[in-house]
């Protein structure tokens, strides 16, 4: 979502601009420091400091320094939905994992036989041949995901023609977790942030499994995968879990964050939402944590790109 190249940020009033100066960060407190905002590539709005009257306002006297916008602190869906009418390009806040619940929702035939499709693609038990037969007789993903495997991001010698040859050139593994971010970006078309959510939880909490001397790491990427759905989907756990096919143990982790699984996926979730006691007693480091964090978003972001 950012530069993090070099990123230099600078708090100007409610604002915050995100320029690629040098590796260190400048405090300003005056709005002398607006000054810096024809340096910049993206501004931070911070929703909590600028009233709901005035964002209409902010954001028309920022427009003219051609920056993209970021909306900070998005709280609610509705608020979401108001950024993106005013132009917004970027968003932050927690309402990305929150699901927007409809009363009486169910699932449609076709997102229970994709839910289904997902518990599939992740059966740690699946071999190369089972993985290729349960994608090629789904003509709509096969053509997206032969699509994304012969983009450029991916870097193959020659052009793929066949989910057998995308098993045999990048492994199981590989083609699943990519299968399964397509099933994910075709539930209801998801927002490419939420879709960055999902892949970068799942995988930090994959590489903190792996610290945690857990015997399957794609147990620990599907909880991490999973833990969105209730967002995706807009409804609660306990209505959709029970008729999905899941182990007891990821089962359990959604829903109770109970054994390993719910450890790692309490500590990641903890991360995201910068709740440093609740990290220290999950038991890892937290310079250990950080640093799963940073390499689970460089990961997502070579994955998420590809299936939008």
């Amino acid at each position: 979502m950012f530069p993090w190249t070099t990123p230099c940020w600078m708090p100007c009033g409610r604002y915050a601009a995100a320029a690629t100066l040098s590796r260190s960060t400048i405090f300003c407190t005056t709005r002398d420091c607006c000054r810096w905002f024809d340096l910049a590539q993206i501004i931070k709005v911070d929703l909590m400091q600028v009233g709901d009257a005035e964002l209409s306002d902010h954001v028309r006297n920022l427009r003219p320094y051609k920056v993209k916008l970021l909306a900070e602190k998005v709280e609610t869906w509705a608020q979401f939905r108001r950024c993106v009418g005013l132009g917004f390009d970027y968003f932050q806040g927690y309402f990305l994992c929150r699901p927007e619940v409809i009363q009486g929702r169910r699932l449609s035939p076709n997102r229970r036989a994709a839910l289904h499709l997902l518990a599939r693609l992740q059966d740690p038990d699946a071999d190369l041949r089972e993985i290729g037969d349960i994608i090629s007789h789904d003509v709509p993903l096969t053509q997206c995901l032969l699509r994304a495997i012969n983009s450029a991001k991916v870097y193959l010698p020659q052009r793929v023609d066949s989910i057998s040859k995308a098993v045999l050139m990048l492994g199981t593994q590989y083609v699943a977790r990519l299968a399964s971010l397509v099933v994910l970006a075709r539930l209801e078309n998801q927002l490419q942030e939420l879709l960055a959510t999902t892949t970068t939880r799942a995988r930090m909490c994959e590489m903190l499994g792996h610290k945690a001397g857990g015997d399957h790491p794609e147990a620990f990427f599907l909880v991490g995968m999973f833990s969105t759905l209730d967002a995706i989907l807009g409804m609660p756990f306990p209505d959709f879990l029970n008729d999905f096919p899941l182990a007891d143990r990821v089962r359990a982790a959604l829903l109770n964050r109970e054994g390993v699984l719910g450890q790692v996926l309490n500590c990641v979730i903890a991360f995201e939402h910068a709740d440093w006691d609740a990290v220290e007693r999950s038991g890892f480091e937290r310079a250990a944590v950080q640093k799963s964090y940073f390499q689970a978003i460089d990961w997502a972001g070579q994955f998420t790109p590809q299936v939008m």
